[in-house]
């Protein structure tokens, strides 16, 4: 698995609503949330039902807040590549995205009991390729 951690701007005059996304290197890409989990822990989630972006706002997915997830990554992803994944918007509009790979170690977050990840924590999480450092916009 491997996280995309981005700022989405909203250029438009009205809210856009994030629903999901989805890229060629992966079947399943989920949008996730970073909670307080049992223990005082911070433990990242499925967050049904996307984002919400105010008119002229920007919301920021980073490493140990809200981020994209990308679940049973088919192919290499290595840094110094990019990557391409496409943001779904619930008006019926794409957005798409080409980010760059960046080594990255973890937040040190563990899933909440139950998420639909397939395992509740992440026990010596090892450095992983995550794609980062992209702005994209919308509106």
């Amino acid at each position: 698995m491997t996280g995309a951690f981005f700022v989405l701007k909203n250029t438009g005059s009205t809210p856009i609503h994030l629903l999901s996304a989805s890229s060629p290197i992966s079947p399943m890409v989920q949008m996730h949330e970073t909670v307080m989990g049992t223990g005082g822990a911070m433990a990242m989630q499925e967050k049904p039902g996307g984002f919400t972006i105010p008119a002229g706002g920007s919301h920021e997915f980073k490493a140990g807040g809200d981020h994209v997830m990308f679940m049973g990554v088919s192919t290499a992803v290595k840094s110094g590549t990019t990557v391409t994944f496409t943001l779904a918007f619930e008006d019926g509009s794409t957005l798409p995205v080409t980010a760059e790979v960046r080594t990255f170690t973890g937040a040190k977050e563990t899933y909440v009991p139950g998420a639909t990840t397939g395992t509740n924590s992440m026990p010596g999480m090892t450095p992983t390729p995550g794609m980062t450092g992209t702005t994209a916009s919308h509106g």
